[in-house]
C-alpha cells in the first residue's frame, strides 16, 4: 500500500470565535486508494475527527474511468461522516466541467454521485456554521487557458471577481479553494483569509518544506510549490497531494492529508 502522512498546520485568526475548527484538505489523489476501498484513509480521518472535509480538485484521472468509480466509492464513504466540500481541478474540468462542450454519460453519472455527496463549488461559495465560528468556503473554477503549459494565462484579482464576486467583508472566515497555486499571488490579492492548492504534486522531487523541482507547468523550482506561505494576514497551503498522474515519480516528497486547525487568537 502507498504510503500516507498526516501533516498539520495551526492557524490563528481573530476571526474563529470559541473553539478550534479542524479541517482535512485532499487534492490530487488521481483515483488511487489508501487500503481496500480507502480504508486506510477512512481510518486516519475518523480518527482524527474533522469537522469538515475540504476537496481541492484532482481526484480523478480523466481519461480513467476506473478512477472515477473510485471516487464515487471514497466521496459516499465521507459523505457519511463529514460535511464534504469539493471544488474541481484541471481533471475534473475535463470530464465534466465547461472544459467539455458535451458531457459523456459515464462522466454525468459520476456529476451526479459528487453533488449528491458533498457540497459542490463551481464558482460559488457556501457558509459553514461550527459552533459561533462561520467559515464562508469558494471554490475557484478557471478557464483552459489559466492551465496552458508552459506559460498559463496570468490570473488578475479583478477576474476573480468577476467568477466570485469580491472577498466577503464580514467576520466570516475566507477560505478559497483554488486548484492552481501558478495563480496565487492573485488569490491572495483577493482577499481570502486561507487559499487552499495543489496540482504540482510537490514538484515531484521536494527539497525541504517549500521547494519542489518542477512545476506542472514546467517550470524550475516553483514559487509555490508546497507548504505554507503568508502573505500580509493572508495565508495560503500548497498540498504536494495524495497521488500522481504523468510523472509517477515522488522523491523526498511523501503523499500528504492536510490538516488544518483553526484556532482563536491567544
Amino acid at each position: 500500500m502507498k504510503q500516507l502522512c498526516l501533516k498539520n498546520y495551526d492557524i490563528y485568526s481573530r476571526k474563529i470565535k470559541t473553539k478550534e475548527v479542524r479541517l482535512h484538505f485532499l487534492s490530487d489523489l488521481h483515483g488511487l486508494s489508501f487500503g481496500n476501498d480507502h480504508s486506510f484513509l477512512l481510518k486516519v480521518m475518523k480518527k482524527r475527527k474533522p469537522d469538515l472535509v475540504l476537496i481541492g480538485g484532482d481526484m480523478l484521472v480523466g481519461d480513467c474511468q476506473p478512477s472515477w468509480t473510485r471516487l464515487e466509492k471514497l466521496l459516499e464513504k465521507l459523505s457519511q461522516e463529514f460535511p464534504v466540500y469539493y471544488a474541481m481541478g484541471n481533471h475534473e474540468q475535463k470530464v465534466f466541467g465547461s472544459w467539455v462542450e458535451e458531457i459523456s454519460p459515464e462522466a454525468e453519472e459520476l456529476f451526479v454521485a459528487i453533488r449528491e455527496n458533498t457540497i459542490f463549488l463551481d464558482n460559488s461559495s457556501r457558509v459553514f456554521c461550527c459552533g459561533e465560528n462561520r467559515l464562508r468556503i469558494s471554490g475557484l473554477s478557471l478557464e483552459k487557458e489559466y492551465y496552458k503549459k508552459p506559460f498559463p494565462q496570468k490570473l488578475t484579482r479583478e477576474h476573480i471577481c468577476a467568477l466570485l464576486g469580491e472577498a466577503d467583508s464580514s467576520d466570516d472566515y475566507g477560505i478559497l479553494l483554488s486548484h492552481n497555486p501558478y495563480h496565487s499571488d492573485a488569490c491572495f490579492l483577493w482577499g481570502a483569509d486561507l487559499t487552499l492548492s495543489g496540482h504540482y504534486h510537490g514538484g515531484v522531487v521536494r527539497f525541504g518544506e517549500n521547494r519542489g523541482l518542477i512545476s506542472t507547468h514546467f517550470h524550475p523550482f516553483p514559487k509555490y510549490c508546497c507548504g505554507q506561505f503568508q502573505n500580509g494576514s493572508s495565508q495560503l497551503i500548497v498540498s504536494p497531494g495524495m497521488g500522481e498522474h504523468s510523472v509517477k515519480l515522488r522523491v523526498h516528497n511523501p503523499r500528504e492529508l492536510i490538516e488544518v486547525r483553526l484556532l482563536p487568537m491567544q
